[in-house]
């Protein structure tokens, strides 16, 4: 099964904890078993594995059953919905055109970190 696309941002769909947040840097490489990401905060790391992983989403089941699914946000998911989840979203919006320059508007916060 391929692996999530560690350069683009996601936003939770679906999780034990509510949804709309987004989250960047998702791998499940990093320890085997595990899905790391950050989401705007902090670093997050969860036993369990990936059961499906399609074009824009890919769904997780956590250890203990919690089923997670995520989502790419592209610029037109970001201006259509995301913005409003995201603290900041409009001010984001007028800084990026693109998806790549969303990414990267993203990347730049978890700079330095690690799971």
């Amino acid at each position: 099964m391929k692996h999530p696309n560690d350069k683009a941002i996601y936003v939770v769909r679906e999780s034990p904890y509510g949804k709309g947040q987004i989250v960047m840097e998702v791998t499940d490489s990093f320890r085997e078993g595990y899905l790391c990401f950050f989401d705007t905060n902090r670093g997050h790391m969860f036993e369990g594995k990936i059961i499906s992983n399609e074009e824009e989403t890919f769904t997780f089941r956590h250890k203990n059953g919690e089923k997670w699914v995520f989502e790419i946000v592209t610029i037109e998911k970001f201006k259509e919905s995301v913005h409003r989840c995201v603290s900041g979203g409009k001010n984001i919006l007028e800084q990026c055109n693109t998806t790549e320059e969303l990414w990267g508007y993203f990347e730049k916060l978890s700079e330095g970190n690690s799971c």
